[in-house]
């Protein structure tokens, strides 16, 4: 392990990647990252991630970190880690007081503002980190600004879960977390992938552990650009949804029963979900009764729906803002779109965990399953005589 980042800076952004060389443009991403370590040099060392890639991307790192040496450090995973592993070899390497967690395609705009946040987190002992505003861009179509619509909606719910200084997932592409606290979450994480983020940070509230918003970071995602991408994004996400609720069934009943914010938002996505798999059956049994009345119960649904986003979008102008012109006219098709994606990735997600049951699971716990691999942390050194 040779390259290791001095303790001298409070945070290191961690940015993994795994087989990116042909998803992305890899160049101008690792200009971006050489420039935003150039602009954060007084407090903030970037270090990227090869999780143990099997293209040619690792390759094309290393090679441009050796003709820019004064870029970003370079960290080398191998085997793969599953991505969680990879941060936590990372975390454990590296003595930052805090790390940022983000993704390979996001953006990290106005990141001065972090350090008046972690001020605050700094009194707090039981705040584990904050997350950042998500905001898709780069982007345009139907698709891409019914997601902006979609993203700006679930950031309007943290307002329900200030009270409790929680939230359902810290986004993996755009959080701040305390590294040693960090560290403690990773050990209890069963390494799955699908969802990793939202595990992370229900074990975090489980130990104790509390988290704030900091809506003026911006954490700026690509999103899926078509409605086949965009299924198969959330048949993942759903996934890691189902994995992580009966893996920590416990924690969110017990949440439930204390009336905490988690719990009652667990019991309203419950609802919500059983309500989608049985939504065939539900239309046939009403229709048995009355075509008519159930003509006219989905017309009233479907208007109810509207109102409701269009009044939750009336609601907080701050979260809000990229939504501009036309693009308000969407949320007339909004609920559509939300009923169509979520019914089929829902039951996509459902019958993937089905067929998993029985089979070994990838994740053993991210400590256990480290210790009893071979399981190589190369950390080269892209410069940082800054």
């Amino acid at each position: 392990m040779n390259g290791i980042p001095p303790v001298m800076k409070r945070v290191a952004l961690l940015i993994p990647q795994y087989n990116e060389g042909k998803n992305f443009d890899l160049l101008h991403r690792l200009n971006y990252f050489m420039s935003l370590a150039k602009e954060h040099k007084t407090w903030m060392d970037v270090i990227l991630i090869d999780d143990g890639s099997t293209d040619s991307s690792f390759l094309q790192i290393e090679s441009f970190v050796r003709e820019h040496p004064d870029a970003f450090y370079f960290a080398s995973v191998k085997p793969n880690a599953m991505k969680v592993g990879a941060l936590y070899l990372v975390s454990e390497a590296v003595k930052h007081e805090y790390v940022i967690l983000s993704d390979f395609d996001t953006d990290l705009l106005h990141l001065s503002n972090l350090p008046a946040s972690l001020d605050i987190l700094d009194k707090d002992l039981r705040q584990i980190g904050c997350y950042f505003k998500m905001i898709p861009f780069s982007g345009s179509g139907s698709c891409f600004r019914l997601q902006q619509l979609e993203y700006s909606f679930a950031r309007m719910y943290y307002k329900f879960h200030r009270k409790d200084n929680s939230v359902p997932v810290m986004p993996g592409a755009g959080s701040c977390f305390k590294r040693e606290l960090l560290l403690e979450v990773y050990a209890f994480h069963s390494g799955l992938r699908n969802g990793e983020d939202r595990e992370a940070t229900i074990l975090a509230l489980k130990m104790g552990m509390e988290t704030m918003y900091t809506k003026d970071v911006l954490a700026l995602t690509r999103p899926p650009l078509t409605f086949r991408t965009l299924l198969t994004q959330r048949n993942r996400w759903y996934l890691g949804y189902i994995e992580t609720f009966l893996k920590e069934k416990e924690f969110y009943m017990k949440m439930l029963v204390r009336f905490k914010r988690i719990g009652l938002r667990t019991l309203q996505d419950a609802l919500g979900i059983v309500g989608l798999l049985l939504l065939p059956l539900e239309i046939l049994l009403v229709s048995l009764i009355s075509i008519k009345f159930a003509i006219y119960a989905l017309i009233g649904v479907y208007l109810t729906s509207v109102s409701y986003y269009f009044l939750l979008f009336l609601s907080n102008r701050d979260e809000r803002i990229e939504i501009k012109g036309r693009n308000v006219q969407l949320i007339v098709i909004y609920p559509l779109f939300w009923l169509l994606i979520s019914f089929l990735a829902w039951w996509n997600a459902a019958m993937a965990y089905r067929r998993k049951i029985g089979k070994k699971e990838d994740g053993q716990g991210v400590v256990i399953a480290l210790r009893n691999q071979d399981q190589d942390l190369l950390l080269e050194e892209a410069a940082n005589e800054n």
